[in-house]
């Protein structure tokens, strides 16, 4: 199966775990879409990462296309929508066909206006495959993923068969009455010769002349009524045969282009995501992927998303932030300050880049990981399944089970709980642990005095501190 958004069939994808919820990606999704369906589809996607080089630049590439060549994006997108009706109009004319087989007797005239709506579905398709072709040469794009679907578009548009086709449907459409009609589909849609008669009330042919009750002067057939009942049989049963090959030559089709279809929401979610930052003038850029991560001027799309959906003006600051190969974070400082800010940036930053997408930033370099995981504290998970502490405790077990040295684990205001002295002693005993089995981590605390330990951590840690609330949501070097 064909695909804007893995196009290579054996990606390597890594896991996101709790990060959707606790970084707020799926209130920005919302803030997006208000069409739940639509919500599913975008966090389905985001639920995953892509952990290979060539697939992150290709995403980037179609993103790009679609960002920046608007026109092709638009036709894009009425084409989507348009797909997805003539399948809808399709499949309402299969189920009436379903429904019309289970009768007794089928009229002949019944066939025929079924013949008809269904070449009528297969014309509508025809007319998007060709109004495709146009919009790809008009609007050429220059990433691969789309440049291999408008060649594909083409290459079918082009196929002798494919205008042969055009031209039985039109006769369908436009005759409405009974013909005889045989044609031969050696073609990929169809690998092996058919030969089928299109008919409808008055079925014409060899065959008929054993139904022949006697020839009037004026040329016309009566026939016999005994054999009126074979005639029908006749009749519906080459209808039927018909059908079953226009069935498939119609889904074939579709197969062939449904893929930008289904994916073309991935598109329309980053370009409506990109257009209200740029309300706020939040300038967004396409990561380079490096051995480090390092991000200009890097701003929380969350809160970008919130302030401009409940109307709030007050300024949001970026931050600069450096964080080098097999380098940890300890974020620290005093409550409401954005210690929480600066770590949902970084972490919507890994989770974005990584599917493909722009990062609210000037400029960014993205290190690539295999998983990203989200702890934050019971309060801030809403849970109360038994105490917060022993909760907490329980999550991170599970956590270091899973994680290696390629994950980014990202820690939240944990063990708030207990005393500050014990929850200083295990958050950095959690910490230390982390960095023995080379698994990098962002933290950020209240519990300032763990400062008093950053000569006692095995692996290197950058130590921020945010500002105070004059100066919120910036944080300088320690």
């Amino acid at each position: 199966m064909s695909s804007l958004l893995y196009p290579f069939g054996k990606e390597k994808i890594g896991s996101v775990n709790n990060a959707l919820h606790d970084l707020q990606i799926d209130s920005i999704v919302r803030y997006v879409f208000v069409d739940k369906g639509k919500q599913e589809k975008i966090l389905d996607i985001l639920g995953s990462i892509c952990t290979d080089e060539e697939t992150i630049k290709y995403r980037q590439s179609v993103m790009r296309d679609m960002m920046y060549n608007r026109s092709l994006y638009y036709g894009l997108g009425r084409e989507s929508f348009n797909l997805n009706k003539c399948y809808s109009d399709y499949n309402a004319t299969r189920s009436s066909r379903a429904k019309l087989k289970v009768k007794s007797e089928m009229e002949i005239s019944e066939t025929t206006m079924m013949l008809k709506d269904y070449a009528q579905d297969i014309n509508k398709l025809i007319e998007i495959y060709i109004r495709l072709n146009e919009l790809f040469v008009t609007y050429s794009p220059s990433s691969v993923g789309l440049k291999e679907l408008a060649k594909k578009i083409n290459n079918r548009i082009e196929n002798v068969y494919f205008k042969k086709l055009q031209k039985v449907i039109k006769e369908i459409i436009e005759q409405h009455s009974a013909f005889a009609f045989y044609t031969n589909l050696d073609d990929k849609l169809m690998p092996i010769d058919n030969k089928f008669i299109l008919c409808s009330g008055k079925y014409t042919s060899e065959k008929v002349s054993i139904f022949r009750k006697k020839e009037r002067s004026d040329g016309k057939i009566e026939i016999n009524p005994k054999v009126k009942d074979d005639f029908s049989r006749i009749v519906i049963d080459s209808f039927n045969r018909v059908v079953v090959i226009v069935e498939d030559i119609y889904e074939s089709l579709y197969d062939e282009i449904s893929y930008f279809s289904d994916e073309f929401i991935f598109f329309e979610f980053a370009n409506s995501l990109y257009d209200s930052l740029g309300e706020r003038k939040i300038d967004c850029s396409f990561p380079e992927i490096a051995k480090e991560t390092d991000y200009k001027n890097a701003k929380d799309i969350y809160l970008s998303m919130k302030y401009i959906i409940e109307g709030y003006s007050a300024p949001i600051y970026g931050n600069n932030i450096s964080i080098a190969n097999k380098q940890s974070v300890l974020v620290v400082g005093s409550n409401n300050t954005g210690k929480t800010v600066l770590l949902r940036t970084i972490g919507i930053n890994q989770i974005f880049f990584q599917n493909g997408l722009f990062v609210a930033c000037d400029q960014a370099k993205v290190e690539i990981k295999e998983s990203v995981t989200t702890i934050f504290s019971g309060e801030e998970k809403d849970t109360d399944v038994g105490g917060r502490f022993e909760k907490e405790v329980i999550d991170i077990k599970e956590i270091i089970d899973k994680v290696n040295d390629k994950s980014l684990v990202i820690i939240n205001e944990i063990f708030q709980s207990t005393f500050a002295e014990d929850g200083k002693r295990a958050l950095f005993d959690i910490l230390n642990y982390f960095s023995l089995i080379n698994v990098t981590w962002i933290d950020v605390t209240h519990l300032i005095t763990i400062l008093d330990e950053r000569r006692n951590f095995v692996s290197d840690v950058k130590l921020y501190e945010t500002s105070d609330e004059t100066n919120k949501y910036k944080i300088k070097e320690i």
